[in-house]
């Protein structure tokens, strides 16, 4: 599993072809920068902020949106409020591309108190991020993985059953978000998971694996699980950033 080397982004950012941009952030920021955080939704997003019943569940999706605007801002030169967004029949977000913005596959997923954002500009990407939590793993395994999968969970314990099953929940939601899928999809998809590298490989049950996908696990902080799916022919390089929102990019070089 990959351990990244977060750092902060520089004042000029490069997104060549073949790289991976992943992001981070805590969910639980101070007021004033909610609050400049929120400036930056649209009314629609503001409507959908306030249908949530809890005001914690407020505060985090106002961040995971308005971080999102600003990161990717930071690669158009231009506002985060003149961000537009179209949305397939799953939610997923895609980026209206205009004369002025330039053509960024992305993804987000956000888990607890923490968001991870995925940004490459070469195929598609898909991201997801979970919270170590105690569930009932073996049952969810046996409904939603296959048979290899559930039976190797349920010969671990404890936190090795735990941890596999979340890089297994991952690695499968990451690759259906970035196709743009639910997921109740998610038993239709298996993974070959090597414990002696950071890359797994992925199957649709019943077929050859598919070898135009690169999966990584990471964790992305402590009790916290997550995957990056990539549609590339080969692995490519990920480089890890931490958000600040007062830090922005002078220019950015494709």
């Amino acid at each position: 599993m990959i351990v990244p080397l977060w750092q902060d982004a520089p004042s000029t950012l490069s997104l060549p072809t073949n790289t991976v941009h992943v992001w981070r952030t805590p969910l639980d920021l101070p007021h004033n920068t909610l609050y400049q955080l929120a400036a930056t939704l649209t009314p629609d997003e503001q409507l959908r902020a306030e249908r949530f019943r809890f005001e914690r569940d407020r505060r985090r999706f106002v961040v995971g949106r308005g971080v999102l605007r600003h990161i990717l801002s930071r690669y158009q030169l231009i506002t985060p409020e003149q961000l537009q967004f179209n949305y397939n029949v799953y939610g997923k977000p895609i980026l209206v591309e205009t004369d002025n913005i330039q053509p960024i596959a992305f993804n987000l997923s956000h888990s607890h108190e923490l968001a991870v954002y995925a940004l490459t500009i070469h195929g598609i990407v898909g991201i997801d991020l979970e919270w170590l939590r105690v569930t009932n793993l073996e049952q969810i395994a046996k409904r939603f993985f296959s048979a290899r999968e559930y039976t190797e969970i349920s010969l671990l314990e404890g936190k090795q059953k735990q941890i596999r099953f979340f890089r297994y929940w991952t690695l499968k939601e990451a690759y259906l978000k970035a196709i743009g899928r639910g997921i109740g999809e998610l038993e239709q998809v298996e993974i070959d998971l090597s414990l002696e590298t950071q890359t797994a490989h992925l199957r649709l049950l019943e077929q050859t694996p598919m070898t135009n996908w690169f999966l990584y696990s990471f964790t992305p902080a402590n009790g916290y699980i997550a995957a990056v799916a990539i549609e590339q022919a080969e692995g490519c390089p990920i480089v890890w950033y931490d958000f600040d929102l007062h830090s922005q990019a002078s220019s950015v070089v494709y």
